[in-house]
């Protein structure tokens, strides 16, 4: 009788394993108490002993991002004992359920493992690293727990390496680029090595075990053995013994790079720290793999920006690894992992730019197509396929495989998930459906089963043990009535940040397109209405807002292009005040807004691209083609350019400019000013054919200084100056400056002086300007800038002198000018206050400093911080100190 209810109760809990799963353990886990998630693990590990080993390997990459959701909780964010304790209690009971299913997954399903097998490992590091008996008190328990955590990692490793299971696996142990340097593994590297598989070669020992050696400063060097050798004799010797230990560098910085893509902040964080290691403990061998390495790989870094790294190129190691680096700024989040990050660029230090190689402006055309066909950037693709060259189908599976996946993983409570998840049920029954109306042999359509061709491309994609169980999920939405719940245009200014600003955008756009017949993609995007709301998913809505913007321009109506045109004129708007804007003031951060402007200008360059990519081929097979659309999509070709035409044309250039400006893009505003000077320069040489033009042409040319006095009519001198001051590009500036346009400030080129350091002459000349220039914008602008020539020549008593002049005429009149005049002044007075030791005037100062977010500038934000941590290490406030620092770098 107990075995039959055992046997029920697994086939029970097996037929409902995900519903329990998301609705015990992961749903609302945000808001979890730490007493509730230590019960909802517990509830889990009942369920796992009960569920059937035949059906356990679809669950699996549902248990890795539970196990994830332990071991992103960060314990220093400032926990009492007692918090810190309940958090690796969740920890323990999160490596106790994996190493239970792992142990039910080796009854009946060792390859799902094999396959699996770096997923599977890389979450148990965190478990493994920092442990350390030397505590007392009430860290006494803590360390006990972790201890026991660590022992259950090391547990199921060692499992997973002993007997007939360690022979299996031990050739996909390989693929692991480390294994933490715990004593408790000592055993899980003695079975590994039994089987070739040498985990010491090369170990990074810790710092804190003063562990060091290098192949230039003694006798002492790593052997290929990965112990210390003392007994090199020969030259010869010692040059094979290096470049053994080179290639073993090499491999293992190949084996780490994909783990800094990782979805767990405590893989990142266990990595870098493990990177960081390496490079430091074998500083002169990563030296010489620098030099090895081949100049025109890491060009690439420079020349292909949106292609990923080759992991398996033998010549692209160091590149490889700076990209992954970079990226990681771009998008960490983790206070612990960017600050490992930057000790990581600080341990690699600086590389000589003549190693890059020669850098071309641009790649030839079979480099650029190969960049462009990767399947490693989903960017990249989307610019090679314009919707009139593509299918619904491809665009799908797309998605799936690449974007939602990815937003499944990483999303943070159970509601994401949902939306990830649904969209992924109504994707693959679209693509199911086109793909079983397109098979000529109906016989062999089979219902309610996936498509044969689907399973191959998800399974090639190595997503289908992921996508799978949503097949014959049963998603539904409680309300089918979108339309009441879509917020109205405009967005821009109702948004409070780029996340609700892109998803509101993007849920109008597809309501619009759901309610109209003519385009046969609109089920496509109307899948894809739930997702847009995950924050964890703005990959996909950037993914899809190129498509949804030409959709409406082309199948939509004159307001629907109206409200298109009119939320990029509000991005493109902003210009460093919001005074500066007719319509409501933007609540956006700085950042935000950064965001918002760059999403924007990569919406346009994409329509760009598409636009000059067909006309380009239209030009070359001009008799060979046609305006229809491709195949059975609804696009096409001339229609799309004419209105992606339309549409650049309502756009300021000069706008755009100032905003890429504002947001400190300043090659872009370079761009866009340089563009907009050829545009006029080109309409008259290109599209004029009177022999009376042709005349006026050749005498502009030959004329000295002719023609460049014509690219530079119409457009923004003084935002040029600026911009190429800021990109110190002193020689444009110098052979712009013959202009008589190009000058600022009456007759003085100011900007002209600041790039090349002429501080004093740039001051005087601002004192001329301030003279003759009462106008209140251009004042303080002119104010600002004598400081900072003031600062730069070590004048600071009189920055100080200045700016309590410029505070003491603030107090007596409260205008919007002397405000302005007295924010952008501050930040140069706290710079030369703390240089000077004047410690009184620098508190005064700090507190009189009115904060508009607004009117935010990066170097003020940096000057006003660093004068805090210069003031919190004068009172000796740690606090102080570490909160200054913590802003100076956010």
């Amino acid at each position: 009788v107990i075995r039959d209810a055992q046997t029920m109760a697994s086939i029970w809990v097996s037929s409902h394993f995900m519903y329990l799963l998301v609705n015990v353990v992961q749903q609302h886990w945000q808001d979890k108490t730490l007493e509730d998630r230590i019960r909802a693990f517990r509830s889990l590990n009942l369920m796992i002993k009960f569920l059937s080993p035949s059906d356990a390997p679809q669950f699996l990459t549902q248990i890795i991002a539970t196990v994830g959701m332990a071991t992103a909780y960060e314990t220093s964010a400032g926990l009492s004992d007692l918090e810190i304790l309940k958090v690796w209690s969740v920890r323990l009971l999160a490596a106790e359920n994996l190493s239970a299913y792992s142990k039910l997954l080796l009854k009946e399903n060792i390859d799902v493992i094999s396959l699996n097998l770096a997923t599977m490992v890389v979450p148990l590091f965190p478990f493994l690293d920092g442990l350390d008996d030397n505590v007392s008190g009430n860290l006494k328990q803590e360390s006990k727990i972790r201890t026991k955590a660590a022992e259950t990692a090391c547990s199921l490793l060692e499992d997973l390496t002993s007997g007939d299971v360690g022979k299996k696996l031990a050739g996909y142990f390989k693929e692991i680029p480390f294994l933490p340097s715990s004593p408790l593994l000592d055993g899980v590297r003695k079975n590994l090595i039994s089987y070739g598989v040498d985990f010491s070669n090369l170990v990074a020992y810790s710092s804190s075990q003063g562990n060091t050696q290098s192949f230039l400063s003694g006798r002492e060097s790593l052997s290929n053995d990965g112990v210390l050798n003392e007994s090199f004799v020969s030259n010869d010797r010692r040059e094979e013994a290096r470049e053994k230990m080179m290639a073993s560098l090499r491999d293992r910085l190949r084996l780490i790079r994909p783990l800094l893509d990782h979805e767990s902040s405590s893989v990142r964080l266990a990595t870098l720290q493990y990177l960081l290691d390496l490079m430091s403990t074998n500083r002169a061998i990563f030296c010489s793999v620098v030099e090895k390495e081949d100049p025109s790989s890491i060009a690439t870094v420079l020349t292909v920006p949106y292609r990923k790294a080759d992991y398996h190129g033998s010549q692209r190691v160091i590149a490889s690894l700076l990209e992954g680096l970079l990226s990681m700024v771009a998008v960490e989040s983790n206070r612990e992992v960017k600050a490992l990050l930057s000790k990581c660029f600080g341990e690699i230090t600086a590389i000589d730019p003549r190693r890059l190689g020669t850098v071309a402006t641009a790649t030839d055309k079979t480099t650029k197509n190969k960049a462009l066909n990767s399947s490693q950037d989903c960017r990249s693709w989307q610019l090679s396929r314009p919707p009139w060259q593509s299918s619904v189908s491809e665009y799908a599976l797309r998605l799936l495989t690449k974007r939602l996946v990815v937003a499944l993983k990483v999303a943070t409570n159970s509601s994401e998930q949902h939306y990830a998840a649904y969209t992924i049920q109504q994707i693959l029954v679209i693509v199911n459906d086109t793909c079983q109306r397109e098979e000529k042999e109906n016989s062999s359509k089979q219902e309610g089963k996936m498509s044969p061709w689907l399973n191959k491309q998800l399974k090639s994609a190595n997503v289908l043990d992921v996508i799978e169980p949503y097949w014959e999920s049963k998603f539904n939405e409680k309300s089918k009535t979108m339309a009441s719940k879509t917020t109205q245009p405009p967005f821009f200014h109702q948004s409070l940040n780029y996340h609700i600003w892109i998803s509101r955008w993007c849920r109008y756009m597809i309501l619009r397109a759901h309610e109209d017949s003519a385009c046969t993609w609109r089920g496509l995007l109307h899948a894809c209405r739930t997702v847009v709301r995950s924050p964890s998913a703005l990959s996909i809505s950037e993914f899809i807002v190129p498509i949804l913007v030409l959709e409406r321009l082309c199948f939509g109506t004159p307001d629907d292009e109206a409200v298109i045109v009119q939320e990029l004129k509000d991005v493109f708007k902003f210009s460093g005040s919001p005074a500066a804007s007719s319509g409501p003031v933007v609540h956006m951060s700085h950042n935000e807004k950064q965001k918002a402007v760059t999403t924007a200008f990569n919406l346009i360059d994409t329509l760009k691209w598409w636009s000059n990519e067909e006309q380009e081929e239209n030009l070359k097979h001009k008799s060979n083609r046609n305006s229809s659309a491709y195949g059975s999509t609804c696009w096409t070709r001339s229609k799309s350019v004419e209105k992606i035409s339309d549409l650049l044309q309502h756009l300021s250039l000069e706008s755009m400019a100032s905003t890429a400006a504002a947001m400190g893009l300043h090659a872009r505003a370079l761009l866009c000013l340089e563009t907009k000077a050829r545009a006029g320069l080109a309409e008259a040489v290109f599209d004029t054919t009177s022999a009376k033009s042709k005349d006026n042409l050749c005498q502009m040319v030959t004329a000295r200084h002719g023609l460049g006095n014509a690219l530079l009519e119409g457009i923004n001198i003084s935002l040029l100056k600026e911009v190429l001051a800021k990109l110190d590009d002193y020689s444009t500036m110098k052979a712009s400056a013959k202009n008589d346009r190009f000058l600022i400030f009456d007759e003085n080129n100011i900007r002209e002086r600041e790039s090349r350091g002429d501080w004093a002459g740039a001051l005087t000349d601002y004192e001329r300007a301030l003279r003759s220039h009462t106008t209140s914008g251009t004042r303080a602008e002119l104010e600002r800038g004598s400081l900072r020539c003031l600062l730069k020549i070590g004048l600071h008593e009189n920055v100080l002198n200045q700016v309590n002049g410029i505070i003491h005429t603030n107090k007596n009149n409260k205008g919007g000018d002397t405000i302005k005049s007295v924010r952008h002044s501050i930040p140069t007075a706290v710079d030369a206050a703390w240089r000077l030791g004047r410690w009184d005037a620098l508190d005064d100062l700090l507190k009189e400093y009115k904060h508009d977010e607004g009117l935010v500038d990066s170097e003020d934000v940096f000057k006003l911080e660093l004068g805090k941590a210069m003031l919190g290490l004068h009172r000796h406030s740690k606090a102080e100190v570490d909160k200054a620092v913590q802003a100076g770098r956010d």
